[in-house]
């Protein structure tokens, strides 16, 4: 296997631009047991590939990192946004949440927030997306964002007539 992926390799230096070799080594990598170099091929491939404008084939290949490492935040991350790009707005929604989930878990609170602040656009008329903000930045201390995040959700709450839910936030702000 060694002497394949150095084959392999040899031809990535001749035709860096071909995902497909890319793939083939991260497979031998994984044959190997070596994830490290999988994972970092892979990265290459999906690269090429979204370059090449085979964004399906990119997309497949950062779910196979996923197979390996579950726990990497920033291909999930990575996914929703290639989604929202598409266009494919009800997917990149779900992937910002799990996203933003993951880096709660790990209290990463400016990284929840951030991808947060990327749903919002693609959901704004989700109140508890700017709830889940206003959430983060109260425990980070972040009074003033906080607050006018709890009034956007309250906003939203209103607008859609459902004023029971507005006091909870507006209690919530209290």
């Amino acid at each position: 296997i060694d002497k394949a992926i150095a084959e392999w390799k040899r031809l990535i230096e001749e035709t860096p631009q071909d995902g497909n070799i890319y793939n083939n080594v991260a497979d031998l990598y994984l044959r190997i047991n070596d994830r490290a170099n999988a994972i970092e091929t892979c990265l290459k491939a999906a690269s090429v590939y979204r370059e090449a404008g085979f964004e399906l084939k990119g997309v497949a290949v950062l779910k196979k990192i996923l197979k390996i490492d579950p726990n990497r935040i920033d291909i999930y991350e990575k996914l929703a946004d290639i989604n929202a790009e598409r266009g494919l707005t009800g997917t990149a929604a779900e992937a910002y949440h799990q996203t933003a989930k993951l880096y709660m878990q790990r209290g990463s609170f400016k990284a929840a927030i951030a991808v947060y602040q990327k749903l919002a656009r693609f959901v704004p008329d989700d109140p508890e997306v700017p709830l889940n903000i206003a959430r983060l930045y109260h425990k980070q201390e972040q009074y003033r964002e906080a607050v006018l995040s709890y009034e956007q959700a309250e906003a939203i709450y209103e607008s859609k007539g459902m004023v029971s839910d507005a006091r909870h936030v507006v209690e919530e702000i209290i």
